[in-house]
């Protein structure tokens, strides 16, 4: 169960069904923080017993822990230069505020949300708008407007096991150099595949049935990478090659701006 192995999902069944938790403000307190680490190894050594898993004790946890409390460390310091502020729900939709302009950032792609991903490979969360629209409804906020942008490499990927259709049918790939996805012990390696133009439209329908309203962009990242602009999909039934500029009307989905890049690395609409 889970999209990468990354313990996101062993983090919040911790907080929601356990006495141990560790909350955003404590990062301001490293004291606190190693007292609150320390319960948390406590927490998971009693756990990994239970699952037979017995060479717990042996892993690296100091040093871990060490590590944990830098970034704390760190955070003062970025604090104390006035780099970020230490802020609540509250204060930030106040009717104070000094904020003009709120960015809300997704997690991870709309296909692995816990409500329409592929089960048991999701996350512990909602991947799509929701969250967002949600904080905004719940802050009565009034925005003269809202944009909602989706990124999407142009063909597709995942981080991680679970059903991935097209895997199989090669991918040809140039300027990847610099592609950060590489073999590791969580998430196998990384896997890519020909743009599944029917998966795309399914996950912006999920997102449509949260934000129908709103003005919607979609950026198609990582184009230097597709060898003479010819995006390889699947359309129909079949796998075909079609221009890059062909892509919105394949998605037959209304969009205000389409937007192209190069070389950007960052997660899409399915992973």
């Amino acid at each position: 169960h889970g999209s990468c192995g990354m313990g996101f999902g062993s983090t919040i069944e911790r907080h929601e069904n356990s006495p141990t938790k560790l909350f955003a403000q404590d990062l301001q307190f490293p004291e606190i923080v190693a007292i609150k680490l320390r319960a948390i190894r406590q927490y998971y050594q009693e756990k990994a017993l239970k699952q037979g898993f017995t060479e717990f004790a042996e892993l690296p946890h100091e040093q871990e822990d060490s590590r944990f409390i830098n970034y704390t460390l760190d955070l003062q310091s970025l604090k104390e230069k006035g780099v970020l502020l230490w802020v609540n729900e509250q204060e930030v939709f106040s009717e104070h505020t000094t904020f003009e302009h709120f960015i809300f950032e997704g997690a991870q792609g709309i296909l692995l949300d816990m409500d329409f991903g592929f089960f048991p490979n999701v996350t512990r969360s909602n991947t799509s708008s929701k969250n967002a629209l949600q904080l905004i409804k719940r802050n009565n906020l009034i925005f003269e407007k809202i944009d909602l942008w989706y990124v999407s490499r142009a063909y597709h990927t995942r981080h991680g096991a679970g059903w991935f259709p097209l895997e199989q049918h090669p991918l040809v790939l140039i300027n990847t150099e610099k592609e950060t996805n590489q073999l590791n012990d969580y998430q196998g390696f990384f896997r890519k595949a020909p743009l599944h133009i029917d998966l795309v439209r399914y996950a912006l329908e999920i997102d449509n049935s949260f934000s129908k309203d709103f003005s919607k962009n979609i950026i198609i990242t990582c184009t230097d990478q597709i060898p003479d602009n010819q995006l390889f999909v699947f359309k129909e039934q079949k796998l075909q090659h079609t221009k890059l500029e062909h892509l919105p009307n394949l998605l037959e989905h209304h969009f205000s701006k389409v937007l192209f890049s190069k070389n950007d690395y960052s997660e899409g609409l399915l992973d």
